[in-house]
């Protein structure tokens, strides 16, 4: 059972629920800061370089870990593409459930600030979970152009204007019945319509829904 409103968390680790919390309750500190910077009405106006990332983890809600703890369990993930790692949040989640499905594999993730991915092989390292991941430094429109085949799901939390662009390097990669989850859905539709357009279109071949998770999540599986 976790701290935070009763939440049960799936994760079974102590190592691992220590960090988790840890994280959760630097985000909770942060989250009126992060609220105003991610503000469609903000983005425009705000410059994300280095020097105005570099401390805001803008992570995923408890919920959101859970859930893409227990998806990547359900179809047993051994790749996952994360595009936007920050201080590794989510991306503990996922290097978990790869963990605990027993099969191998690897999380995949891209940062473009470099005190956040240093944060992120940190809390990996702290978790035991550093060989469930690797965090690619740089603009996700070039650290992912060398993907391998066979992805089965992935998570795009990154820069929201930037998504649609970073998809169609991943997309290419998917299996039939990968996993797809967009995080802020909600608070941040608009910088990403045209991605989420992209993924309602079904000549683009994803069944897609959403869930009112954590600031709007969104859910789609490749189809063909």
């Amino acid at each position: 059972m976790n701290e935070k409103n009763g939440f049960t968390t799936p994760i079974r680790d102590l190592k691992i629920e220590a960090v988790l919390s840890r994280l959760h309750a630097a985000a909770d500190a942060q989250e009126e800061e992060a609220e105003l910077a991610a503000r469609p009405s903000n983005l425009k106006n705000t410059q994300w370089g280095p020097d105005f990332l570099k401390d805001k983890m803008i992570p995923i809600h408890r919920e959101q870990g859970a859930f893409l703890y227990l998806l990547a369990r359900s179809i047993r993930a051994k790749t996952i593409i994360e595009f936007g790692t920050s201080h590794g949040l989510s991306t503990i989640y996922l290097a978990a459930a790869i963990r605990d499905n027993g099969t191998g594999g690897q999380v995949i993730g891209t940062e473009f600030v470099a005190e956040k991915m240093a944060h992120a092989q940190r809390n990996l390292e702290q978790s035991g979970l550093a060989r469930f991941a690797r965090i690619r430094e740089g603009d996700a429109r070039q650290t992912l152009r060398d993907l391998p085949d066979g992805i089965d799901m992935c998570l795009m939390d990154g820069f929201p204007p930037y998504s649609l662009e970073v998809f169609r390097l991943i997309a290419p990669r998917l299996r039939k019945g990968a996993i797809v989850v967009v995080d802020g859905t909600e608070t941040l539709r608009e910088p990403q319509a045209d991605f989420l357009a992209y993924l309602t279109d079904p000549a683009n071949g994803f069944r897609y829904t959403e869930l009112s998770i954590g600031d709007g999540t969104g859910l789609a599986v490749k189809d063909a």
